[in-house]
């Protein structure tokens, strides 16, 4: 799933997620950390990952 303009991740690799006000960045399994446009917030949130 798309979470910012030019970042993609599955679902699967998803550790955990912080929020920062309206947006939230995503930390994978291999560390690495993925900004998430508030655009891109209701589907995480209808997935129920935030």
């Amino acid at each position: 799933m798309q979470m910012h303009r030019s970042h993609w991740v599955s679902f699967d690799a998803i550790d955990k997620t912080e929020r920062r006000g309206d947006g939230a960045r995503l930390i994978l399994a291999d560390g690495a950390s993925v900004p998430v446009s508030r655009s891109h917030m209701p589907r995480l949130r209808a997935k129920g990952i935030v």
